[in-house]
Protein backbone atom coordinates (compact mmCIF):
# COMPACT_ATOMS: atom_id res chain seq x y z
CA UNK A 1 0.00 0.00 0.00
CA UNK A 2 2.71 2.20 0.74
CA UNK A 3 4.64 1.78 -2.66
CA UNK A 4 1.28 2.50 -4.12
CA UNK A 5 0.65 5.51 -2.66
CA UNK A 6 4.09 6.57 -3.66
CA UNK A 7 3.33 5.84 -7.23
CA UNK A 8 5.90 3.04 -6.99
CA UNK A 9 4.07 -0.04 -7.22
CA UNK A 10 5.83 -2.75 -8.96
CA UNK A 11 4.45 -5.55 -11.32
CA UNK A 12 3.92 -9.16 -9.51
CA UNK A 13 5.35 -11.81 -11.41
CA UNK A 14 3.37 -13.20 -14.51
CA UNK A 15 0.54 -15.66 -13.20
CA UNK A 16 2.07 -18.66 -15.52
CA UNK A 17 4.53 -18.03 -12.96
CA UNK A 18 2.34 -16.77 -9.93
CA UNK A 19 3.46 -16.65 -6.24
CA UNK A 20 4.60 -20.02 -5.38
CA UNK A 21 8.04 -21.26 -5.99
CA UNK A 22 7.97 -25.44 -4.80
CA UNK A 23 11.29 -26.59 -3.81
CA UNK A 24 13.04 -23.36 -5.29
CA UNK A 25 14.06 -20.22 -3.52
CA UNK A 26 12.14 -16.31 -3.95
CA UNK A 27 14.33 -13.77 -5.35
CA UNK A 28 14.07 -10.12 -4.54
CA UNK A 29 12.36 -10.27 -7.55
CA UNK A 30 9.65 -12.31 -5.98
CA UNK A 31 9.17 -9.59 -3.11
CA UNK A 32 5.73 -8.23 -3.83
CA UNK A 33 4.48 -12.18 -3.11
CA UNK A 34 6.78 -13.13 -0.28
CA UNK A 35 4.46 -13.92 2.81
CA UNK A 36 4.72 -15.31 6.07
CA UNK A 37 7.96 -14.43 7.46
CA UNK A 38 7.09 -11.09 8.32
CA UNK A 39 8.33 -11.35 11.81
CA UNK A 40 11.52 -12.64 11.02
CA UNK A 41 12.34 -10.02 8.10
CA UNK A 42 11.82 -7.58 11.04
CA UNK A 43 13.52 -9.86 13.69
CA UNK A 44 16.48 -9.86 11.16
CA UNK A 45 15.89 -5.55 10.79
CA UNK A 46 16.18 -4.87 14.62
CA UNK A 47 19.47 -6.90 14.76
CA UNK A 48 20.80 -4.91 11.47
CA UNK A 49 20.14 -1.56 13.40
CA UNK A 50 22.59 -2.23 16.37
CA UNK A 51 25.12 -4.67 14.60
CA UNK A 52 27.26 -4.98 11.50
CA UNK A 53 26.44 -8.83 10.37
CA UNK A 54 22.83 -10.92 11.06
CA UNK A 55 23.13 -14.50 10.96
CA UNK A 56 19.86 -16.23 9.64
CA UNK A 57 20.43 -20.31 11.01
CA UNK A 58 18.23 -22.55 10.66
CA UNK A 59 17.75 -26.32 9.26
CA UNK A 60 18.15 -27.37 5.90
CA UNK A 61 15.13 -26.33 4.10
CA UNK A 62 13.85 -23.82 6.21
CA UNK A 63 13.93 -21.25 3.62
CA UNK A 64 16.75 -19.38 5.24
CA UNK A 65 17.81 -18.40 1.27
CA UNK A 66 14.53 -16.90 0.44
CA UNK A 67 13.48 -14.83 3.71
CA UNK A 68 17.29 -13.62 3.23
CA UNK A 69 16.84 -12.91 -0.74
CA UNK A 70 13.07 -11.75 -1.00
CA UNK A 71 13.00 -10.80 2.78
CA UNK A 72 15.43 -9.15 4.39
CA UNK A 73 18.01 -7.40 1.38
CA UNK A 74 14.43 -6.22 -0.41
CA UNK A 75 13.26 -4.31 2.91
CA UNK A 76 17.29 -2.95 3.74
CA UNK A 77 16.83 -1.63 0.01
CA UNK A 78 13.07 0.56 0.61
CA UNK A 79 14.65 2.17 3.99
CA UNK A 80 13.62 -0.63 6.50
CA UNK A 81 16.70 0.31 8.80
CA UNK A 82 15.04 3.93 9.40
CA UNK A 83 17.64 6.75 9.89
CA UNK A 84 21.47 7.08 7.50
CA UNK A 85 21.53 6.56 4.73
CA UNK A 86 18.19 6.18 2.86
CA UNK A 87 19.12 4.69 -0.11
CA UNK A 88 20.95 1.04 0.04
CA UNK A 89 22.76 -0.79 -2.93
CA UNK A 90 22.62 -4.63 -2.55
CA UNK A 91 24.62 -7.68 -3.51
CA UNK A 92 24.04 -11.39 -3.08
CA UNK A 93 27.00 -13.95 -3.05
CA UNK A 94 28.12 -17.83 -2.48
CA UNK A 95 31.30 -18.54 -1.39
CA UNK A 96 31.94 -21.72 -2.73
CA UNK A 97 35.58 -22.66 -2.87
CA UNK A 98 37.05 -19.50 -3.27
CA UNK A 99 35.10 -16.86 -1.18
CA UNK A 100 37.53 -14.33 -1.64
CA UNK A 101 37.14 -13.94 -5.38
CA UNK A 102 33.44 -14.76 -5.09
CA UNK A 103 33.18 -11.75 -2.39
CA UNK A 104 35.69 -9.51 -3.97
CA UNK A 105 33.80 -9.48 -7.27
CA UNK A 106 30.18 -9.13 -5.66
CA UNK A 107 31.92 -5.97 -3.60
CA UNK A 108 33.67 -4.74 -6.84
CA UNK A 109 30.71 -2.97 -8.11
CA UNK A 110 30.84 -0.82 -4.96
CA UNK A 111 34.81 -0.88 -4.26
CA UNK A 112 37.31 -1.25 -7.63
CA UNK A 113 39.59 -4.45 -7.32
CA UNK A 114 37.75 -5.87 -4.23
CA UNK A 115 39.47 -8.93 -3.91
CA UNK A 116 42.71 -7.53 -4.10
CA UNK A 117 42.63 -5.59 -0.94
CA UNK A 118 43.44 -6.31 2.48
CA UNK A 119 39.71 -7.15 4.53
CA UNK A 120 40.88 -4.07 6.48
CA UNK A 121 41.70 -1.37 3.63
CA UNK A 122 38.21 -2.92 2.23
CA UNK A 123 36.41 -2.53 4.81
CA UNK A 124 37.01 1.08 5.27
CA UNK A 125 36.63 1.41 1.68
CA UNK A 126 33.37 0.44 1.78
CA UNK A 127 32.59 2.74 4.64
CA UNK A 128 34.37 5.94 3.23
CA UNK A 129 31.84 5.17 -0.24
CA UNK A 130 28.52 5.28 1.62
CA UNK A 131 30.04 8.51 3.28
CA UNK A 132 30.70 9.83 0.01
CA UNK A 133 28.09 8.81 -2.12
CA UNK A 134 24.85 8.71 0.80
CA UNK A 135 24.50 4.72 0.03
CA UNK A 136 24.89 2.16 1.71
CA UNK A 137 25.89 -1.68 0.85
CA UNK A 138 24.56 -4.68 2.19
CA UNK A 139 26.26 -7.78 1.34
CA UNK A 140 24.19 -11.14 1.76
CA UNK A 141 26.40 -14.55 1.89
CA UNK A 142 24.14 -16.86 1.39
CA UNK A 143 25.11 -20.63 2.28
CA UNK A 144 27.87 -19.21 4.29
CA UNK A 145 28.85 -22.72 5.59
CA UNK A 146 30.83 -23.01 2.44
CA UNK A 147 33.47 -20.89 4.02
CA UNK A 148 34.11 -23.73 6.60
CA UNK A 149 33.05 -26.83 4.66
CA UNK A 150 34.94 -26.12 0.89
CA UNK A 151 37.44 -23.43 1.26
CA UNK A 152 40.15 -22.98 2.68
CA UNK A 153 43.59 -21.27 2.94
CA UNK A 154 44.33 -17.95 2.25
CA UNK A 155 41.00 -17.94 0.54
CA UNK A 156 39.27 -18.28 3.70
CA UNK A 157 41.04 -16.35 5.80
CA UNK A 158 40.42 -13.38 3.99
CA UNK A 159 36.78 -14.06 3.80
CA UNK A 160 36.59 -15.14 8.07
CA UNK A 161 38.50 -11.87 8.43
CA UNK A 162 36.75 -9.29 6.22
CA UNK A 163 32.84 -11.04 7.72
CA UNK A 164 34.57 -10.80 11.12
CA UNK A 165 36.04 -7.25 10.83
CA UNK A 166 32.44 -6.49 9.21
CA UNK A 167 30.64 -7.89 12.81
CA UNK A 168 32.80 -6.27 14.95
CA UNK A 169 30.78 -2.66 14.82
CA UNK A 170 28.07 -1.35 13.20
CA UNK A 171 29.94 1.17 10.63
CA UNK A 172 27.80 3.28 9.25
CA UNK A 173 26.36 2.81 5.64
CA UNK A 174 28.10 -0.86 5.36
CA UNK A 175 25.55 -4.19 6.63
CA UNK A 176 26.13 -7.70 5.90
CA UNK A 177 23.38 -10.63 6.37
CA UNK A 178 24.46 -14.20 5.97
CA UNK A 179 22.59 -17.64 6.01
CA UNK A 180 23.90 -20.74 7.12
CA UNK A 181 22.79 -24.53 7.74
CA UNK A 182 21.97 -25.41 11.47
CA UNK A 183 23.70 -28.48 11.70
CA UNK A 184 26.98 -26.51 9.75
CA UNK A 185 26.98 -23.71 12.75
CA UNK A 186 29.51 -25.53 14.98
CA UNK A 187 32.80 -25.13 12.26
CA UNK A 188 31.43 -21.83 11.74
CA UNK A 189 31.70 -20.57 15.25
CA UNK A 190 34.89 -22.11 15.17
CA UNK A 191 36.43 -19.35 12.79
CA UNK A 192 37.58 -16.80 15.10
CA UNK A 193 36.02 -13.19 14.29
CA UNK A 194 33.47 -14.64 12.25
CA UNK A 195 32.19 -16.93 15.12
CA UNK A 196 32.07 -14.14 17.46
CA UNK A 197 30.02 -11.85 14.59
CA UNK A 198 27.58 -14.85 14.03
CA UNK A 199 26.66 -15.51 18.13
CA UNK A 200 26.07 -11.63 18.10
CA UNK A 201 24.08 -11.71 15.71
CA UNK A 202 22.34 -14.41 15.32
CA UNK A 203 18.51 -14.71 14.56
CA UNK A 204 16.95 -18.41 14.26
CA UNK A 205 14.80 -19.93 11.40
CA UNK A 206 12.11 -22.51 11.81
CA UNK A 207 10.38 -23.69 9.25
CA UNK A 208 7.00 -22.46 8.74
CA UNK A 209 4.13 -23.55 10.85
CA UNK A 210 0.74 -25.22 9.71
CA UNK A 211 -1.07 -22.28 10.92
CA UNK A 212 1.00 -19.79 8.78
CA UNK A 213 0.73 -21.55 5.41
CA UNK A 214 -2.72 -20.90 5.52
CA UNK A 215 -1.88 -17.31 6.12
CA UNK A 216 0.53 -17.76 3.27
CA UNK A 217 -2.19 -19.57 0.98
CA UNK A 218 -4.82 -16.90 1.51
CA UNK A 219 -2.34 -13.89 0.83
CA UNK A 220 -1.09 -15.46 -2.02
CA UNK A 221 -3.56 -15.68 -3.75
CA UNK A 222 -5.20 -12.67 -3.10
CA UNK A 223 -2.43 -11.40 -4.80
CA UNK A 224 -3.58 -11.96 -7.95
CA UNK A 225 -7.00 -11.52 -7.45
CA UNK A 226 -8.05 -15.11 -6.55
CA UNK A 227 -9.62 -16.82 -3.21
CA UNK A 228 -10.32 -20.33 -2.33
CA UNK A 229 -13.97 -21.97 -2.76
CA UNK A 230 -14.08 -23.37 0.70
CA UNK A 231 -12.46 -24.22 3.66
CA UNK A 232 -12.18 -28.15 2.44
CA UNK A 233 -10.11 -27.17 -0.56
CA UNK A 234 -7.59 -25.40 1.53
CA UNK A 235 -7.53 -28.53 3.44
CA UNK A 236 -6.48 -30.30 1.47
CA UNK A 237 -4.09 -27.68 -0.07
CA UNK A 238 -2.50 -27.21 3.34
CA UNK A 239 -1.98 -31.57 3.69
CA UNK A 240 -0.32 -31.74 0.08
CA UNK A 241 1.91 -29.18 2.07
CA UNK A 242 3.15 -31.36 4.90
Amino acid sequence: VRHELAGVARALPPEDVGPFRGLGRFEAGDRDVYFGRSSEVAAALETLRSRGVAALIGPSGSGKSSLARAGVLPAIAEGGLGGWPKKWDTAVVEPGADPRAAIGAALSRFVPGAAGLSPEVLVVALADRAQRDSTGVALLVDQLEEVATIASGPSQAWAVALLGRLGEQALPGVRVVVAARRDLLDPLLALGGLGRALTRGLVLIEPITDVTWGDVLDQALAAYGYALEDDALKGELLADLK
